[in-house]
């Protein structure tokens, strides 16, 4: 049994965070404790079904804020690290890059194996100078980057040559929902 942390935006819509939703109800039905943190949002409703085995937790309700400042940013990136280390973490999973290059900084040292996944194709979402440089430098910290197309996986290689990375398609369930 693994304890493993999933580190997304928010939970109140998107690709991302119904993939994150799939993987931690998967993963806690194997058996695994898992932990769902949305790192960027408060509080809010989970547009998602999860598992009860799955925990919730929200970063703003450990700072006390949603601010976007860079003191609201380094007490994030602290509450994030002090997560990983008090819960025990086995592994840590994120979703998206700000997130990622959030969970590489927080984890950096902790000798936790950190999985980041990008959720589009890079070129087609502006990001700053400052958050593309950072997602350079950090990704090659992670075991994996989880790119959604060969396309995408040569996005990477182009980009972030030291960058491991894996190409897995979007999951499903079965039997597909009926709306």
């Amino acid at each position: 049994m693994k304890r493993l942390i999933f580190f997304v935006s928010s939970m109140q819509g998107g690709g991302a965070e119904r993939v994150a939703a799939l993987l931690c109800n998967h993963w806690a039905d194997q058996g695994h404790q898992i932990m769902l943190v949305p790192t960027f949002s408060g509080r809010g409703e989970c547009l998602y079904p999860l598992d009860e085995r799955v925990r919730l937790v929200y970063l703003a309700d450990r700072i006390g804020t949603t601010r976007k400042s860079p003191l609201s940013m380094l007490r994030r990136f602290l509450a994030m690290r002090a997560l990983v280390r008090e819960w025990g973490a086995d592994g840590v999973v994120s979703f998206l890059p700000h997130v990622n290059v959030a969970a590489l900084l927080a984890t950096r040292g902790l000798e936790v194996p950190v999985v980041v996944s990008e959720r589009t194709y890079p070129p087609a979402r502006s990001m700053s100078t400052v958050w593309f440089r950072l997602r350079r430098w950090t990704y090659p910290w992670a075991v994996a980057v989880v790119m959604q197309t060969r396309r995408g996986g040569d996005w990477l290689a182009a980009e972030c040559p030291r960058a491991r990375s894996a190409v897995i398609p979007n999951p499903c369930v079965y039997p597909l929902p009926v709306s």
